[in-house]
């Protein structure tokens, strides 16, 4: 799907966002100690 578009570079731009955005939540959550269920 990614070839069909006609800016790759912005499709690439939007995934990073999104992939930084859940990874800042994923360390977010583990600094506030919300992922200490395996203890």
């Amino acid at each position: 799907w990614a070839v069909q578009l006609e800016h790759p570079a912005v499709t690439t731009a939007w995934a990073l966002t999104i992939l930084s955005l859940l990874t800042l939540g994923l360390v977010y959550e583990w600094t506030q100690g919300g992922l200490e269920w395996a203890e």
